[in-house]
């Protein structure tokens, strides 16, 4: 377990330690602490920050799937 204290903040440790084969699934243990408006909107960015992954400097996921 990495903490992080913004969604950014896991996703981009996410992609850092996963390895081929592995799925990252967000899974939030608590409320967003007023970071987002509800549920689908901290969804929304999930998305968002997952799909800006596959169309960065290190495009693609690297094998890894992203729930």
């Amino acid at each position: 377990m990495i903490r992080c204290g913004t969604l950014e903040a896991a996703v981009r440790t996410a992609h850092e330690v996963a390895r081929s084969g592995d799925v990252v699934t967000l899974s939030p243990g608590c409320e967003s602490f007023d970071q987002f408006k509800d549920y689908r909107e901290r969804g929304d960015r999930y998305l968002e920050l997952v799909s800006a992954l596959a169309r960065g400097p290190r495009a693609g996921t690297g094998g890894v799937r992203w729930n």
